[in-house]
């Protein structure tokens, strides 16, 4: 195989195994209760500032980051802490 095809396909396959990768923050639920945020909310506001951060940024780009990134660290990740932080949560990572 040429040169070219390799690098090709190299990107496909980080393509691919960066969509799988989804940002699942880690959360200090001690830390969190002392902060005043409800518990029994949770999963409703992580799907919350998922939605809210998959309407700020747009898919096109989150792609692009993820190959290059970790899936905590890029935009849409970023916003997903600070909404979560905003709600009470403790964002540990």
């Amino acid at each position: 195989m040429s040169f070219w095809i390799k690098i090709c396909s190299l990107i496909v396959l980080l393509f691919f195994i960066s969509s799988c990768a989804d940002y699942k923050p880690v959360i200090d639920f001690r830390g969190s209760e002392k902060k005043g945020a409800d518990l029994e909310r949770y999963n409703d506001d992580l799907s919350s500032c998922k939605k809210l951060a998959k309407q700020t940024i747009p898919s096109s780009q989150h792609n692009i980051e993820k190959v290059l990134i970790l899936p905590e660290f890029t935009e849409r990740g970023l916003i997903i802490k600070k909404c979560l932080a905003g709600r009470g949560w403790s964002v540990v990572r």
